[in-house]
């Protein structure tokens, strides 16, 4: 390939990519405040569970709060008898909710 072939074909491609370029004046979507945001990390990560893990995690915080409340309210053994239950009986019981109400049923 000649130097003169290599200049037409530079020469070529810089005369396309100049052509398809829409300019300053052009609102290019992919640029500054008008640019797709990324949706929140706890968003994200919910919409790739499946239904029966998203019923264990809420169930699990539930279960987290039940038991903070409990202790705080029967501070005696009691309280943490029954919080433990509740650490343990939420995301359980969130799993079944979940895997029951899911279109699919229980047959993954």
């Amino acid at each position: 390939m000649g130097e003169s072939e290599r200049e037409r074909l530079a020469r070529l491609r810089d005369k396309q990519l100049k052509d398809r370029d829409p300019g300053p004046t052009v609102k290019v979507n992919w640029k500054g405040k008008s640019a797709r945001k990324q949706d929140p990390l706890l968003k994200e990560f919910f919409s790739v569970l499946p239904p029966r893990a998203k019923g264990a995690v809420i169930g699990f915080g539930m279960g987290a709060v039940l038991s903070i409340a409990s202790g705080l309210i029967l501070p005696t053994d009691w309280g943490v008898i029954c919080g433990t239950f509740a650490l343990i009986a939420c995301p359980v019981i969130g799993t079944l909710i979940a895997g029951g109400t899911d279109l699919g049923g229980f047959a993954d």
